[in-house]
């Protein structure tokens, strides 16, 4: 359990070393370990809390100074030789 890395400690795999690691390494005797729902009650008093982050989502920073460096020294360079290679477009007015 101490093992594991930051941000990935899930009830499942908290519940389960629990009941494999923990529980026998203190001579409890107890057959059918402890329920999914008590895991989430030991991760609260713990203080843990869950979070829910999707992939692909871009969470704040954006305006920190090597993002912002980053942004106008690289990235926009990049995508601009990249325009090079696209399709120009131009919106051509309806005539009547």
């Amino acid at each position: 359990m101490l093992q594991q890395e930051v941000r990935t400690v899930t009830p499942n795999n908290f519940r389960i070393a629990i009941n494999i690691e923990i529980l026998p390494r203190l001579i409890v005797l107890y057959n059918k370990g402890i329920s999914r729902a008590c895991t989430y009650r030991w991760l609260l008093r713990l203080g843990f809390y869950t979070l829910e982050v999707k992939k692909g989502v871009y969470i704040n920073g954006h305006k920190r100074e090597d993002v912002v460096i980053y942004r106008q020294e690289v990235f926009l360079l990049i995508i601009e030789e990249l325009g090079l290679y696209s399709r120009q477009y131009n919106k051509q007015e309806d005539r009547l």
